[in-house]
């Protein structure tokens, strides 16, 4: 998996996720789409251990970044393609009572 993200959406991650363990509470994280490449990811083309090098922090507490990142994600992919669905099913009764008449 690949994600896109820019050094201040990083930091952004960090420091929610961080709050996040203090808290108890889920955090939110800033993202953008990110292209699916094998199963690897990437950040501005740095590995998890390179990035967690730079932050001073595990590579471990990088991927679940990651992974809290792309649960996000899914979770709001899904909640789209949910509402389309139902748009469209909306959308083809209707036109089938049109049909009718």
């Amino acid at each position: 998996m690949r994600l896109r993200l820019t050094e201040k959406q990083l930091e952004f991650a960090l420091s929610g996720l961080k709050q996040a363990n203090k808290l108890r509470k889920g955090a939110t994280f800033g993202y953008e789409r990110y292209q699916v490449v094998g199963t690897d990811f990437y950040i501005d083309g740095l590995t998890p251990p390179q990035i967690a090098k730079k932050h001073g922090v595990s590579a471990v507490y990088i991927r679940k970044v990651l992974a809290k990142i792309d649960e996000n994600f899914q979770r709001n992919l899904e909640k789209h393609d949910l509402e389309i669905m139902v748009s469209l099913v909306k959308r083809d009764r209707r036109d089938e009572l049109n049909d009718e008449i």
